[in-house]
């Protein structure tokens, strides 16, 4: 069983699949996470060097400057992503080969570019006031720098067509009773 999970950024996606670990003993696969890993890979910071002049100083990648690219320019966010998320892919796959008998649950903004025959696909999103001010409060991004990415990210999800759709609100425990509900649909007698 693998459950996708995806949405936009400060949606409430890492503590949807932190939730359903935890409650339904599933492997949690952060691709971003898995991202962030492969991004200091040698060949992948001569890329980022390459593609992206002045973003990797000493071997050490500038995650904030690169942040503001991918944040305000759609087509270099296009071209990351179409170099890193097949790596991100592979490496998902291998986790997966190598635990065949697991659960998996993978959370990724970037679903549809995995190459995975997903179970269930469930979207996170909250009403875009809630979204900037999360951001805003972990990432100290600006609010324009948001609503860019925002944008960018839309275009991903119409590629994606989901089984469930869970809007967050504030309450952690409201978020916790509608992933219950969904649980229950999608296990049935196995939980």
């Amino acid at each position: 069983m693998i459950i996708g999970v995806y949405g936009y950024i400060g949606a409430g996606k890492t503590s949807t699949c932190e939730y359903l670990q935890n409650k339904y003993h599933f492997t949690y696969l952060n691709a971003d996470k898995i991202a962030k890993e492969i991004m200091q890979e040698p060949t992948v910071l001569l890329f980022l060097e390459q593609t992206f002049p002045g973003i990797v100083i000493n071997g050490v990648l500038n995650r904030e400057r690169l942040r503001k690219i991918i944040f305000t320019n759609p087509l270099a966010n296009n071209k990351l992503n179409n170099y890193l998320w097949p790596k991100v892919n592979q490496q998902i796959i291998t986790i997966i080969n190598n635990n065949p008998n697991q659960k998996f649950l993978i959370e990724a903004i970037g679903l549809s570019t995995l190459a995975l025959s997903f179970t269930t696909k469930i979207f996170i999103t909250a009403n875009k006031k809630n979204i900037i001010t999360r951001i805003n409060a972990r990432d100290q991004q600006s609010s324009e720098q948001i609503e860019q990415l925002l944008k960018i990210q839309a275009n991903f999800f119409k590629q994606i067509k989901p089984d469930y759709k869970v809007t967050t609100k504030k309450s952690l425990l409201e978020l916790y009773q509608e992933l219950d509900k969904i649980m229950e649909d999608i296990l049935g007698d196995e939980q």
